[in-house]
């Protein structure tokens, strides 16, 4: 099975992108709430990204690549534009926006484990983590 697909930066994507993850996630027998989490997260993710490029008369595309590692899915975001972090975009919204757009990507930082941006080779890329089992906190108790 493909781990990456390539789509136009647009609206119609994003069903695209749902069912790729989707097919994804199945696969690898992902428990329903991570499914979910890592759906509603990239979703969001893309919403950002198109809002932001989608009137940029160029024909940019967006990669999204899946990993499994031992205990995570690893998702990659890539775009070839112009430099913005889909996770900091104040500087292209007015006030009432940002405050809307906050807590959406508030949202998102709750449902995924790790966010991280940056870019390379003329890319914007995100890599998104999210982790199969939860961290255990240790037994503070003593032992009988």
């Amino acid at each position: 099975m493909k781990n990456s697909i390539i789509v136009q930066v647009n609206i119609e994507s994003l069903n695209l992108i749902s069912e790729f993850l989707q097919e994804k996630a199945i696969a690898e027998r992902l428990p329903s709430r991570k499914m979910w989490e890592i759906l509603l997260a990239i979703d969001e993710i893309c919403s950002q990204i198109i809002e932001i490029i989608d009137n940029d008369p160029s024909e940019i595309k967006m990669e999204l690549t899946w990993e499994k590692k031992t205990n995570m899915i690893v998702i990659m975001i890539k775009t070839d534009c112009f430099a913005f972090n889909p996770m900091e975009i104040e500087k292209f919204k007015n006030e009432d926006e940002q405050s809307l757009e906050g807590m959406e990507l508030s949202l998102v930082k709750q449902m995924v484990d790790e966010v991280h941006y940056f870019r390379k080779n003329n890319m914007n890329v995100l890599t998104i983590k999210k982790f199969l089992k939860s961290k255990k906190k240790k037994d503070t108790k003593a032992q009988s």
